[in-house]
Formats: C-alpha cells, structure tokens, sequence
C-alpha cells in the first residue's frame, strides 16, 4: 500500500499472492475529490473479516490544512464496503489498527495543530474504537495540557486493557519566537473501561 500521485493524490492497494504475482491493484481518491484532493501519506491497512480495514487522513476543507481520519472497509479483491469519517477541530492522522476478538477495530491516532507552528504545540495521541461498520464505540485522548505523539503501537492485554506505545513531549525554546517538541519513548495503559 502507498500513496501516488500523477493528477491527484491517492491510495494505492496492490495484492499480491504467495508467488509475487498481482490479484488486484485498487485506487482510492478522497471522499472530497475533486473538490479537495488531498489524502495524507500516513496509511494503515489490515487484513479484517475476509477483506481489509483501511485508515488513512483526508483534508474536508481546500482552506487549510486539516486532516480527518477516514476508514474504510473493504472486501477481499478491495472494493469498498463501508466508510467513516473521524473529525475534530484538530489536524488528525492514523498511525495503526489493531482487531480485537469481537472484531472491533482500534486505531490509533495523532492530533495536532493545524498547520505550522512555532510555539504552543498541541500533541495528543488519540485511540479509537469502532465496529465493523464504523460506528464508534468509544475516543480516548491523551490530555490537552501535555505533548503526546501519535498512538504508534497499541498491544491488546489479556485483561481487556490496551497497552499504547506513543512518544511524550517537552517544548523547547529555540529563540523568543520559535520552539521545539523534543520526543522521549513512552508507553502507557489504558484499562478495559
């Protein structure tokens, strides 16, 4: 999976079998298009219920820069089954999924600022869960008043918890008017509630 571009962004989907040989090559443009093109880099896909779960960050909005996660479900020679849109005021882009036993698929998430900035960074990693059909069930969010990564690697616990690898951040100043986020690895654990 990847994302190209020739006149439009776009993800790209191509199966293979065990041989190299190709079963399907499948494009996906944004839900917006052609209004708003744009589809971000940041992919996962999965496989899930004899198809894929596929979550990538589409931009609503040719004003601004603002990804919103976009998800969809597709059969197994990837055509599109189900979709859902997950939006905030926030710049939100997937970063993994995870399958629980009932089917319920976990993504885990980045929030940030949107656009550029120097100062006053908002970071959060942000999981959420939805079922086969996109509803979602529950959105966990890191706090607002600390800097967090993205929620890069989430681990099902056998006790129904979720333990979520991420980064957190410290702003650094660079000068009186720029500033930095400087990342250190942290893991935390989110319990079966």
């Amino acid at each position: 999976m990847g994302i190209t571009k020739d006149s439009t962004a776009k993800v790209v989907v191509i199966k293979y079998d065990l041989n190299g040989d190709t079963l399907f090559t499948k494009e996906y443009f944004s839900p917006f298009y052609p209004e708003e093109p744009f589809i971000s880099a940041d992919q996962y896909i999965i496989p899930y219920k004899n198809g894929f779960s596929l979550a990538t960050g589409v931009d609503s909005d040719p004003s601004f820069a603002n990804a919103e996660i976009y998800w969809m479900r597709l059969n197994k020679i990837g055509q599109v089954i189900e979709t859902a849109m997950f939006s905030s005021p926030l710049q939100d882009t997937p970063e993994t999924q995870v399958i629980d036993e009932y089917g319920n698929i976990t993504i885990g998430a980045f929030t940030r600022n949107i656009g550029q900035v120097n100062q006053n960074f908002t970071c959060q990693a942000q999981i959420l869960q939805i079922d086969s059909l996109g509803n979602q069930k529950w959105l966990y969010k890191t706090p607002a008043n600390q800097l967090f990564s993205s929620a890069r690697s989430l681990l099902p616990t056998p006790d129904g918890g979720l333990i979520v690898g991420t980064g957190k951040g410290v702003e650094t100043p660079i000068n009186s008017s720029s500033g930095r986020v400087d990342w250190n690895p942290c893991f935390f654990k989110l319990n079966a509630d």
